[in-house]
């Protein structure tokens, strides 16, 4: 454990509520850690590169930094020590997420001033230990995926709707699905973070705990993704991403749906979702 954390600015810092800067140029990889850490209760700010990294650092003083070496216009290291010249920002714990094993890397690293230097690609046990050890966080993940059966902040339940108090989701049928969703091997959600115009009133259908594939999908040809993310989900590669067009009932929309597994124990099961990043195609 490093020294920083013996400080009187690190010692109070814990979570729930704490602030995690992600500094990675890869918007995969960017998504995917902020879905496991917002899953964790903890707020999220990015950074795309190092020169951003530092302007945020210092505007938003977060209470750790997950680093990735290779940025553009500054890399980690660089990022790292011009973070670590800075008093205001000299007691905040700094994590190095890296694609290179080489002891020359981990070296260059922790001369920068970084606290911890884990191997990419890590798992969640190696993340819910960095979490621990730096932010005092259990691990626990938060917005479970059980489904609602009584009035919940987003609206009725799915039991509700089928009395016909409250359209179904497929009432959206006209808003265009972006975003981050999280689902089970059933097609439950586990987790969103809509994205978009239609963001807010993806929001308020109150999504968690819903059947993605019967509920929640808009467009006409959800049978043809499903096929897709069940492939993925038989398969063994740990991300993919797949071009689609979602069949609306407005017209066909291209685009880029990035697929990645998430594993991990909670303190009642073990989890194997797919975390499913729907953007436009560029």
């Amino acid at each position: 454990m490093s020294a920083f954390l013996a400080t009187d600015s690190t010692a109070r810092r814990s979570a729930p509520g704490s602030k995690v800067l992600v500094a990675e140029d890869h918007e995969d990889t960017r998504a995917l850690l902020r879905t496991l850490l917002e899953r964790r209760g903890l707020a999220v700010v990015e950074a795309r590169d190092g020169e951003e990294a530092c302007d945020l650092a210092l505007r938003e003083r977060p209470d750790l930094i997950l680093m990735d070496g290779g940025l553009p216009l500054l890399d980690g290291f660089a990022a790292t020590r011009r973070m670590r010249d800075l008093k205001s920002l000299a007691g905040i714990p700094i994590v190095f997420l890296s694609g290179h094993a080489g002891p020359q890397y981990q070296l260059a690293a922790h001369d920068a001033g970084c606290d911890e230097y884990v191997v990419k690609p890590f798992d969640i046990a190696q993340l819910d230990s960095i979490l621990s050890r730096h932010l005092h966080v259990s691990g626990r993940r938060t917005n479970e995926g059980v489904r609602p059966t009584l009035m919940t902040h987003g609206g009725l339940s799915g039991d509700a709707r089928r009395e016909g108090v409250l359209p179904s989701p497929k009432a959206a049928a006209g808003r265009k699905l972006y975003g981050l969703i999280e689902i089970d091997q059933a097609g439950t959600v586990l987790y969103t973070r809509f994205e978009g115009e239609a963001a807010a009133a993806f929001a308020a259908l109150g999504a968690t705990g819903r059947n993605f594939y019967t509920e929640l999908a808009p467009f006409r040809n959800v049978g043809e993704f499903r096929q897709q993310l069940d492939a993925f989900r038989k398969g063994a590669q740990p991300a993919h991403t797949i071009d689609f067009t979602c069949d609306y009932a407005d017209g066909p929309l291209p685009v880029r749906v990035l697929l990645a597994r998430i594993r991990e124990r909670s303190e009642q099961d073990v989890t194997n979702s797919i975390l499913v990043h729907i953007r436009r195609a560029h």
